[in-house]
């Protein structure tokens, strides 16, 4: 059975994505209706059936988690549709639930306003575990969320400075870009990377965002990945932004100057790696693990 952090839950709760069920596996009901995950259901329940004849033939995800029971739980009296993954939490429920995406995510936790809207959320997607953040101007200015999140750092992409409601409490700097694809962004790579480094250097967290967190802030993401990783190419860079936060889009302008960047990184490639026809899973990952895998538990 293959695992997920609890970064990676995160995001797919963030990104309301319909492609995965979350199930508790706890043998104790009580438990699960004290304190659970937001929207996973009990494994005793009709839910999961139900989703699973309901999906049957679709490609979805089955998100176990519980205590140690998790890694035994026997899934073959659910029916479970071949053509589904199932995935455990790699950590336990006890161990999620005092963390701090454990207190975003967990329902019985202080901070009980999970709140998503009609065009985003209230959080930004984790792309670096416990560092590095993509997000939107609203993110930027509600600071509620960036100290649950420990945020430190922020990175502001947009052309007009916006008027955050914080002032002394965070790090910020401001490098105004405007979203055209005629805009020059790849001489600004280098005091972006370096504002990052210092963030990373110092223990903080940090969050680049630009208005919506789709083009601006996604390229100088992805230009981060690619310096910072040191054999990470830019379609590898990229997917795996994309895989985080499927809403980024770098606009032509934005994408043909990572293009350039990376042929500067990597002079011995013959040409970008995102020239190819199709944008396919991480097979680097697949091969590697992910680049940024946090030692400590999630």
């Amino acid at each position: 059975m293959d695992t997920i952090s609890a970064s990676s839950l995160y995001n797919m709760i963030i990104s309301r994505r319909s492609d995965f069920i979350i199930i508790d596996s706890r043998k104790d009901i009580e438990s699960y209706e004290r304190n659970k995950i937001q929207s996973s259901v009990y494994f005793a329940d009709d839910a999961l059936k139900s989703y699973c004849a309901r999906n049957k033939g679709k490609n979805k995800t089955i998100i176990l988690y519980g205590e140690e029971d998790v890694h035994t739980f026997d899934t073959t009296s659910l029916n479970i549709p071949p053509n589904f993954i199932v995935k455990k939490l790699n950590s336990t429920f006890s161990d999620l639930e005092s963390t701090n995406i454990g207190k975003l995510i967990c329902t019985a936790s202080s901070e009980q306003h999970f709140v998503r809207t009609s065009s985003n959320t209230i959080y930004p997607s984790e792309i670096i575990p416990d560092f590095l953040y993509l997000g939107s101007s609203d993110h930027s200015r509600n600071t509620e969320v960036l100290q649950q999140l420990g945020i430190t750092h922020v990175l502001n992409l947009t052309c007009n400075d916006v008027q955050d409601s914080y002032t002394d409490s965070f790090v910020r700097k401001h490098i105004q870009i405007t979203d055209l694809p005629s805009t020059e962004i790849i001489h600004h790579f280098s005091q972006a990377i370096d504002f990052i480094e210092s963030c990373k250097s110092s223990g903080g967290k940090i969050l680049i965002h630009c208005m919506m967190g789709i083009s601006r802030s996604a390229s100088f993401t992805i230009a981060y990945l690619m310096k910072s990783h040191g054999t990470m190419n830019l379609k590898q860079a990229y997917d795996y932004v994309k895989e985080r936060r499927t809403m980024i889009n770098p606009n032509p302008g934005f994408e043909r100057q990572l293009r350039t960047y990376e042929l500067q990184l990597y002079p011995h490639l013959a040409q970008s790696s995102l020239q190819e026809a199709t944008r396919t899973k991480l097979s680097f990952f697949e091969k590697n693990g992910p680049p940024f895998q946090n030692k400590e538990k999630n």
